[in-house]
């Protein structure tokens, strides 16, 4: 999940080279129909020079410009767009805002909302330098790229937006990873966890398997984010959601407080989620 200010320019980045290539072949395309023995291109020998190149190299050249425009509109197409993702991360702002407690002089990270896409198939994990150790291959002989999986696409707030954790959601329901698996698995159920216990370098092995246990993440992933100094969160939420009727995702609301979520505000988090998000979804 790359943030919002990479995406914008990135989609600048592919607009312009998507720019170059159109002019390339418009231009190339103009020139080979010049006539040489033209009087006017006699009189300026260097640009008659320029001509005879650009004729010589013009199949190249075109090959070139239509590779640029291919490959940006197909990037372009499959990328999400930057003013959705905005609506969405607004949206996704405003519900944090109603659900989670204890917001007032803490982290913007401490208190979260993230939206999940189910995706067949994925293989972005083989893009993470950190997954080509051993330990933290990411596949199996089950849990393989096709197998299906939740991926990030938004998040509340302006802090740890590059945040990438992927989560295992197989067929098999009892086997999905994290709460956001949990969600997926139960449908329409909602997934309410709270007063988890804290964890940190100093936590018992006891309370590790509680946590495990309770959120079903694997115990190596725990052990990383205790690494990287990532304090996991204690109160959790989390619905799926559906789109023209269909399965697409899940929305899970993340707080390091005990009780972090204000349990008054769930059926209101849930309808406006569920009645205004999914319109915005099906432009992705």
């Amino acid at each position: 999940m790359a943030n919002i200010k990479s995406r914008r320019r990135n989609e600048k980045f592919l607009r312009i080279l998507n720019g170059l290539g159109s002019i390339l072949s418009l231009g190339v395309g103009s020139i080979i129909q010049l006539d040489l023995s033209s009087s006017q291109i006699n009189q300026y020998p260097f640009l008659k020079y320029i001509v005879l190149q650009i004729k010589a190299y013009a199949p190249a050249l075109l090959i070139v410009a239509v590779i640029l425009l291919v490959v940006t509109y197909v990037l372009l197409k499959c990328s999400s767009s930057v003013a959705i993702l905005k609506c969405l991360q607004a949206k996704l702002d405003v519900l944090r805002g109603w659900i989670c407690c204890d917001l007032s002089g803490d982290f913007d990270d401490n208190h979260r909302v993230t939206l999940f896409q189910y995706k067949s198939t994925y293989f972005g994990l083989a893009f993470r330098k950190k997954y080509w150790a051993c330990k933290y291959f990411p596949w199996s002989l089950t849990k393989t790229p096709w197998s299906g999986w939740l991926v990030p696409v938004a998040r509340s707030g302006y802090t740890n937006q590059k945040g990438r954790s992927v989560f295992w959601a197989p067929d098999s329901g009892r086997n999905a990873e994290g709460v956001v698996g949990i969600a997926w698995a139960k449908g329409g159920d909602m997934v309410h966890f709270e007063k988890l216990p804290k964890i940190t370098k100093q936590s018992s092995s006891q309370n590790r398997c509680k946590y495990c246990d309770c959120t079903k993440i694997s115990p190596l992933l725990l052990d990383r984010y205790i690494e990287t100094g990532t304090i996991p969160a204690r109160s959790f939420l989390a619905f799926s959601l559906l789109v023209d009727a269909e399965p697409w995702g899940v929305v899970v609301v993340d707080s390091q407080s005990a009780q972090g979520i204000d349990v008054t505000q769930i059926d209101r988090v849930i309808e406006n989620t569920c009645s205004l998000v999914p319109i915005l979804l099906e432009e992705l």
